[in-house]
């Protein structure tokens, strides 16, 4: 005879000496007799408070009988009233028949180590010894009890090897009927109905003699209102509502509880978590289960299908870190180190603890489908939450394999109009190498201006993605690729009460990257290592976007001309009237970029070293009135003489010796003097004005250019020479700094390192951005410089202005009576020939 029916036969005697006790009429004295020597006959401490028996009828009712531990102090069951009728007569015919039992608040606590019980002791006690040959009775027991009712249960079972606890509370079962047969080989069905609704039926065969068993369960509408209080030993949960129905087939060995094998199906419908504050967790409208075969021992399961449909959850990131779901997890209680483990914080039992053997996983799913999903994300990270609607999610696979590749594809709509597909190539059991793509298309970027905001401070106003990604991780290291190809996008004034994560004219860049049809294509490389705790996807991809755009500000005539030489500066000779062919062809891409960009304008900045231009200078008037003193009366200079003055020689005789007169009549001795300052004493007064006179005519030259050769509007454009005050010492190139603009954005292109190593006021970024930002889109471009300048209409005193509109002249005059020389002509043909060489 096995385990569960001597325990269920010491049950029943205990049950019997009750009754045969209450017989006599003595139920008090019945009462004292077991709690007094409950030791002698089962070796455990009884304590029962009240015991009654009707013995015309048969009932018995006993409130509060509890069973200890052997220690005394701790309670290993106990029983909060029962009730039962027992019909005695047919005892007499080998057969137990109970009307009904009836427990209120029953509790029980199992330990298990190993194949060790904290009831063992019990076993012993009643067992008969291994060796023991047991005769067969006469006639078989068979065992009947109608009516079985628990209310308000508790059972508590840990697991000491694998420090594994379950506890079950408010336990209700209702079963109509129990039938033991009393042969080896047991059938037994029950029917239990919960009392919050659904009901369960099982079958059991189990063999005796080797303890195998055959478990059938048909759990039908089981409401899960009022379980959260299990789901809450792991998770925070408020409340849990559902219905399940469970079809399932159970197979093992008693003695063995966790080698067991299953197969079935389980389906659930209406789920609905929430947390404490009755935020949902997760809905889910339908899920199906079919299990072909799963192995507890081996962790091995076969899985037929898996389906879902209409799974609803919400994913939230806090704003100072974690998320919505890492807030539900609780964190787990500390588990003992040592050998010991204590019942009730009273009594320390010793117990010889094995590590348990750690078995590989392994599933494999025929099927997996989910349909209809959705997912409310919101960012709080950023000034304006992020929030955004994945719906009509289908997610599917097939053959799944956790120990090989597998391949999983998933589909959804995005927000109002966006969708996405998603296929994933990988191996769930192992994470450091996957293959991962994403096509993204039609996606509002409107939604997106939290982000946009955060990164760059421009509120996002119109425009649309099309994303495509491949991301390789082979031994967590990500190498991945990403396409953007945006289309009208459009955004708002820069907010000034942000600071942004990357300072970039991001407006300005954004319509330098547009193509003709209002397209922005972008390819983005992304690396990183996914074991850095500097890693996150998004601050990748957005600090990329952010270099390529940065990339286009600092080299946008690369961007804007094909990918040809960026176009960052136009080198001048600060001593030649007009352009040359290389500079014309320059202003030839300049204007083909204004016609390809409408609404943008572009800034030429004159920096001129303006020291050794007028040193320059000074030197040709000297030069240019020795050669003068040599001509008749009157003659003009020809191109020939013009060239022989440019390859004369400052430090000639000739020269000097003409200096050192002129310097003479103003009393100064010219022998101590270098060539340069001998030039600069006689004529550097006139230079000055001579090198306005020429910077004023370059400026007018490229307006002319552009402005009626080229037909470009003059609030495209503006051209400006930076006065002297506002350059200082500047020693840099001579150069036009080119600067692009829109709107209230500019980008100043030219390289600092153009410019000179000499620290300069500055005279590009700041100067022109005003000037391109205050262009009236009806007025001619003012190009503003220093100096004394005829052209200018009503100049300022610091600053004379000169427009586009104004007649550039073919021959620029600088008379005897300005400069203090002969009267220089410039061939109209060659107005570039009054550079000079010394």
């Amino acid at each position: 005879m096995k385990k569960w029916i001597k325990i269920l036969l010491v049950t029943l005697g205990i049950l019997a000496v009750l009754v045969v006790t209450t017989i006599l009429r003595l139920p008090p004295i019945a009462k004292n007799y077991l709690e007094k020597h409950s030791k002698e006959l089962v070796g455990r401490q009884i304590t029962i408070e009240k015991l009654r028996f009707n013995v015309l009828n048969g009932k018995l009712r006993i409130d509060q009988i509890a069973m200890l531990e052997p220690d005394d102090s701790t309670t290993f069951a106990s029983l909060g009233n029962f009730y039962t009728r027992i019909h005695l007569l047919p005892l007499l015919r080998n057969r137990v028949h109970i009307d009904a039992v009836l427990i209120d608040r029953p509790y029980l606590k199992v330990y298990q180590d190993g194949t060790s019980f904290n009831f063992d002791d019990l076993l012993t006690r009643f067992l008969p010894p291994a060796d023991t040959v047991e005769k067969a009775p006469s006639k078989p027991w068979t065992v009947d009890i109608d009516d079985i009712k628990i209310h308000n249960g508790e059972l508590t079972y840990k697991d000491m090897q694998r420090n594994v606890t379950w506890g079950f509370n408010e336990l209700d079962i209702d079963v109509p009927g129990l039938h033991l047969s009393g042969h080896e080989r047991t059938d037994m069905g029950i029917v239990f109905n919960f009392s919050r609704g659904g009901s369960l039926r099982t079958s059991l065969e189990y063999d005796q003699a080797t303890a195998d068993y055959d478990l059938s369960l048909l759990l039908s509408n089981l409401s899960l209102a009022g379980t959260a209080a299990y789901f809450n030993q792991v998770i925070d949960i408020g409340s849990v509502e559902g219905l399940v129905t469970l079809d399932l087939h159970v197979k093992g060995n008693a003695n063995h509880l966790l080698d067991l094998r299953t197969y079935g199906i389980a389906a659930a419908s209406g789920l609905k978590l929430r947390d404490s504050r009755n935020n949902r967790i997760i809905d889910v409208d339908t899920l199906n289960f079919d299990l072909r075969d799963g192995n507890l021992g081996t962790m091995q399961y076969d899985i037929r299908r898996i389906y879902a449909a209409g799974i609803r959850t919400q994913f939230e990131i806090y704003r100072g870190g974690g998320n919505n779901l890492l807030a539900l997890i609780k964190a787990p209680e500390e588990r003992p180190t040592e050998t010991e483990a204590t019942i009730d914080g009273e009594t320390t039992v010793t117990i010889e603890r094995e590590e348990p053997a750690t078995t590989q996983l392994n599933f494999t799913v025929g099927e997996l489908l989910l349909d209809k999903g959705e997912i409310a994300f919101t960012d709080n990270t950023f000034e304006k939450p992020f929030r955004y609607l994945i719906s009509d999610i289908r997610l599917s696979s097939r053959d799944i394999d956790f120990s090989k590749q597998n391949e999983l594809t998933l589909d959804a709509k995005l927000q109002r109009t966006g969708s996405g597909h998603i296929r994933w190539k990988g191996s769930l059991q192992n994470l450091d190498n996957h293959n991962l793509m994403v096509a993204l298309s039609n996606i509002n970027l409107k939604d997106f201006t939290p982000y946009c905001e955060h990164f760059t401070a421009y509120p996002l106003t119109g425009g649309n993605l099309t994303f495509r990604s491949q991301n390789i991780i082979a031994n967590r290291f990500l190498n991945g690729t990403n396409h953007l190809d945006i289309f009208q996008c459009e955004v708002d004034k820069k907010r000034k009460d942000l600071e942004p994560e990357f300072k970039i004219p991001l407006k300005l860049g954004l319509y330098i990257l547009k193509d003709r049809k209002g397209h922005v294509k972008i390819d983005l490389p992304v690396k990183g290592n996914l074991d850095s705790p500097e890693f996150s996807y998004r601050k990748i991809v957005m600090k990329a976007l952010g270099n390529v755009l940065l990339k286009v500000v600092t080299a946008p005539f690369s961007f804007l001309t094909g990918g040809g030489d960026n176009l960052d500066h136009i080198a001048v000779d600060p001593l030649q009237f007009s352009l040359n062919t290389d500079q014309y062809a320059t202003l030839d891409k300049v204007a083909d970029i204004l016609r390809d960009k409408p609404d943008m304008q572009i800034g030429l900045t004159q920096r001129i070293n303006r020291s050794k231009a007028i040193g320059r200078l000074a030197e040709l008037n000297l030069k240019m009135a020795c050669y003068n003193s040599t001509l008749p009366a009157g003659e003009r200079l020809s191109m020939i003489d013009f060239e022989r003055i440019q390859a004369t020689k400052l430090k000639s005789d000739e020269v000097m010796r003409f200096a050192d007169s002129l310097l003479a009549l103003r009393g100064i001795d010219g022998s101590k003097l270098s060539g340069s300052r001998k030039a600069l004493t006689l004529y550097g007064d006139q230079a000055v004005g001579q090198l306005e006179k020429i910077l004023v005519r370059r400026d007018s030259a490229i307006v002319e250019y552009l402005t009626r050769s080229q037909g470009i509007p003059v609030t495209a454009i503006s051209v400006r020479t930076i006065p002297a005050q506002e350059l200082g010492d500047y020693s840099g190139k001579d150069i036009y700094a080119i600067q692009l603009g829109m709107e209230e954005e500019s980008i100043d292109v030219t390289d600092g390192n153009t410019a000179g190593d000499t620290e300069t006021t500055d005279t590009s970024a700041s100067a022109t951005a005003k000037v391109l930002a205050t262009v009236p889109e009806q007025a001619a471009v003012q190009l503003t410089q220093t100096g004394t300048a005829k052209e200018a209409t009503n100049p300022e005193p610091s600053a004379p202005t000169a427009t586009a509109t104004q007649s550039t002249q073919a021959e620029t005059t600088i008379t005897e009576s300005e400069a203090g020389i002969t009267t220089i002509k410039t061939p109209t043909a060659h107005p570039e020939e009054l550079q000079t060489n010394e």
